[in-house]
């Protein structure tokens, strides 16, 4: 996709199994992989397909092979089997105790892209019991000549000014919510950071926190849009 005109292809996997339990009910095991995978075979397709596969799938590929598209799809098949296999055993020891369902499910999405970046991201959710599941969203920037990642400190010269601009976004976030002005702009032990997980579009420069990051599950993930105009003038812009 980078070097050429070929498109990248989406594979999708959704398998579903039931095992019974105790008292007669039925366990059922639900796991949906929605992924990208880069045809070209260059650098940058096989960057983005390994970081794929270690942010959806947990593990990680040898590196010295290519991955290849039956490589590709062979890892999200196996990592299917794996959770199959561990839902079976739990379930087996605890019967009718252990929730009545697990569930997985896996996205990528290509978020923009033009002739020096690519921005993406893999979104997973997982419910293996309790009182809720559990998601968390990644984002990167590949550089689109050679695959690189990119870190958000490599395209900003003034990381203290980006900061107090993102830090001005989190605060009326959190005044809307109620929070007092002079708490609003700091993270829950007091302290605010750019996070690591960040995108761009052609308008917009965005981090991401994660549940739990940045505090309790009710207050969810936070997002902070920052217009790119804002920035500018703190941005290598020869880079993206």
């Amino acid at each position: 996709m980078a070097a050429t005109n070929k498109q990248v292809e989406q594979l999708k996997l959704i398998q579903k199994t039931e095992f019974p339990v105790f008292m007669g009910d039925t366990a059922q095991c639900f796991y949906t992989a929605d992924l990208h995978f880069f045809l070209c075979g260059g650098a940058i397709d096989d960057s983005i397909n390994r970081y794929t596969v270690m942010r959806s799938l947990s593990r990680s590929p040898d590196t010295a092979a290519s991955l290849n598209k039956k490589y590709f799809e062979a890892l999200m098949k196996e990592n299917w089997n794996a959770f199959k296999a561990e839902f079976a055993l739990v379930n087996t020891e605890l019967g009718s105790a252990k929730a009545t369902h697990y569930e997985k499910k896996t996205r990528s999405t290509l978020l923009f892209k033009n002739r020096k970046i690519i921005s993406y991201s893999i979104d997973n959710y997982y419910f293996t019991g309790g009182e809720h599941g559990h998601q968390n969203i990644f984002y990167q920037v590949f550089n689109r000549k050679n695959g690189k990642k990119i870190p958000w400190s490599n395209l900003i010269s003034d990381s203290a000014a980006v900061t107090r601009i993102a830090q001005t976004v989190y605060r009326q976030i959190q005044m809307k919510k109620g929070v007092p002005e002079y708490t609003a702009g700091y993270f829950p032990k007091g302290n605010f950071y750019l996070s690591n997980n960040y995108y761009i579009d052609k308008d917009n420069l965005y981090f991401h926190y994660n549940i739990y990051e940045i505090g309790s599950f009710l207050d969810g993930p936070t997002t902070l849009k920052i217009p790119l105009k804002d920035v500018k003038e703190y941005m290598n812009t020869t880079r993206i």
